[in-house]
């Protein structure tokens, strides 16, 4: 149901046609979906991590076009490093 609403943008009541369950019954079911998603995140820290390597994907961008390899390659290796530590720690 979460796939429906979210990638295919189907409303409530198009997925409680499909799913054969009232729109109140999607509505439930999505709000505990989001809710386990949330409590996943705060473990998992998954968007934050996400957002860290991205500032360094940037910052090893820069370094390239700027030629300076040494900068670049130091970027990529803090990126290594991120997803090396411990998940949730």
């Amino acid at each position: 149901m979460l796939r429906q609403s979210v990638d295919e943008d189907c409303s409530l009541a198009e997925i409680a046609e499909v799913e054969g369950i009232s729109r109140q019954g999607v509505q439930d079911a999505l709000r505990r979906a989001h809710e386990e998603l949330e409590r996943m995140e705060a473990a998992l820290h998954f968007a934050e991590t996400l957002r860290k390597q991205d500032i360094l994907l940037e910052r090893a961008e820069r370094a390239l076009q700027e030629q300076d390899i040494e900068k670049a390659l130091q970027a990529i290796q803090n990126i290594h490093r991120l997803w090396e530590e411990p998940i949730g720690v």
